[in-house]
């Protein structure tokens, strides 16, 4: 009994893998039918692709074209291509060469209609666009319709023939374009930043600002831990933040416009750069790029652009604007324009107030809650046999003399005051000085003095020489003041 049942399953097993071995021929069979029948079908529809028109795109030499934007004839002369009204136009070669390609080889998915009677149907008795080729002495006319009603096709006829065709979209949106879309876009001379010498911003309604590139002078005499200074957004001169003025010159000088509007524009008032809302000069220096024979060091030319900043284009979110010296309306972006328009003076400034170099100051008078003290650098200057000379400095707190160690120590504490703010103009505090600072120096403007005045329950307001822009953080001082009580 057990012996035929074991037959049995042998039996059944056996009929199992019969039947799966039959489903994976039936399933093979259906798989390799499928892929047959696609290759053929992909087959078909390359041999369904219609060639409507060939024209070799070397000799195209013309071409003219109507759209809703207005009429463009652009003609072929020595290898570049020209816009007829005015050659002088800079176009974009690489964008008409790309425009050649869809009317050079001109393909169909179908013919839609032959000797059709109803071209109004297909939007062929106005059409969108028309398209007049001429090469070799001969014109081919291509007349673009409607849109498709199932969209990213157009309707199209050829050399007033009434065969319509189906065609790809690309042909539309590729001459669908105005003039200023074929101009090349006004750019900026490549320049190197570090030879930058000045960033002026005049904003109609907003903060006008100078930077300004400074060697040597009165304020580097004072502060000579920076060469930019910005004058003009406040009442007096003030020392720049390298890295901060740096971005902005590297964000100014990579300016590139996203979009011609208008070419040769005779009327700037429509895109409000007629008194535009900013004018931005930016000036710098050039190396030559060939050296004098026998000379190391290169000679350099001046060198400067404009650019003015107009209206907002609502549609796109950027703005208008333009470089002296070019008639072009063009789109700057943004978040750069904004930049300029929005500009806050103090992103800029170097936080740092009365960072006085040490070596031009002889003597200091320390004023905290009316008690006096003084610091003093006495210098001894002794000839060596090699005609050099040898300073040796004694350094001195009330008269008594310190640590070089210990007195520098200090002196870096009085010349961290750092700028937190800027003072609200319509705010009055006319306290007493908690904290002054006069440093009696040895070049140029011979007295600095600094007074840190209570104005809120957070910050002292810092009154430089006489000038009062920033705020100092209460926190900030207290330190100063207690490392100079406590100075042993």
């Amino acid at each position: 009994m057990a012996k035929e049942e074991k037959e049995m399953r042998k039996g059944k097993n056996l009929i199992i893998l019969v039947l799966i071995l039959i489903v994976l021929i039936v399933s093979y069979a259906f798989v390799s039918k499928m892929n047959k029948e696609k290759e053929s079908n992909e087959g078909d529809s390359d041999a369904n692709i219609i060639s409507v028109s060939s024209i070799d795109k070397t000799g195209i030499d013309k071409v003219n074209y109507v759209n809703s934007l207005g009429e463009v004839t652009l003609v072929k002369k020595d290898d570049l291509w020209k816009y007829q009204v005015d050659e002088n136009a800079n176009l974009n070669q690489v964008i008409i060469s790309s425009m050649l390609d869809y009317v050079s080889d001109i393909k169909a998915d179908k013919i839609v209609e032959e000797n059709s009677s109803n071209l109004s149907e297909y939007g062929l008795d106005n059409p969108g666009i028309t398209i007049n080729v001429s090469s070799n002495n001969a014109t081919t006319k291509v007349y673009i319709g409607n849109e498709t009603p199932t969209g990213n096709a157009y309707y199209l006829m050829i050399n007033d023939v009434k065969t319509v065709y189906l065609v790809d979209a690309d042909i539309f949106t590729n001459y669908n374009r105005g003039l200023a879309e074929l101009i090349s876009l006004d750019s900026l001379p490549e320049i190197d930043t570090q030879f930058a010498t000045l960033l002026s911003i005049d904003n109609k309604n907003g903060v006008d600002i100078d930077f300004t590139y400074k060697s040597s002078g009165e304020e580097k005499e004072i502060i000579g831990s920076t060469d930019w200074y910005i004058s003009k957004a406040y009442n007096y001169t003030v020392a720049g933040e390298l890295t901060g003025i740096q971005t902005l010159l590297k964000s100014i000088a990579g300016i590139r416009f996203t979009k011609c509007v208008e070419y040769n524009c005779l009327d700037l008032s429509k895109y409000g750069l007629d008194a535009p809302d900013s004018n931005v000069t930016f000036g710098y220096y050039v190396p030559e790029e060939e050296l004098e024979e026998g000379n190391t060091i290169p000679k350099f030319n001046y060198g400067s652009f404009k650019l003015y900043i107009g209206d907002k284009d609502e549609e796109s979110g950027s703005y208008y604007a333009r470089l002296e010296g070019f008639n072009s309306v063009n789109l700057l972006d943004a978040e750069i324009a904004e930049k300029i328009l929005n500009i806050w003076p103090f992103e800029y400034v170097s936080k740092t107030l009365d960072l006085v170099n040490v070596d031009t100051v002889d003597s200091i008078n320390i004023d905290v809650d009316s008690i006096s003290n003084t610091m003093s650098i006495e210098r001894e200057t002794q000839p060596n046999e090699d005609g050099t000379e040898t300073v040796t400095n004694v350094f001195y707190f009330n008269n008594k003399e310190v640590e070089q160690n210990k007195f520098k120590e200090l002196y870096e504490k009085l010349i961290s005051i750092e700028a937190a703010g800027e003072i609200d103009p319509a705010k009055e505090s006319q306290a007493e000085p908690y904290l002054q600072i006069v440093f009696h120096r040895n070049v140029g403007i011979d007295t600095f003095i600094v007074q840190v005045i209570p104005y809120d329950v957070n910050y002292y307001k810092v009154n430089l020489n006489g000038e009062e822009l920033f705020l100092a953080d209460k926190r900030a001082v207290g330190e100063i003041v207690d490392a100079v009580k406590n100075f042993k």
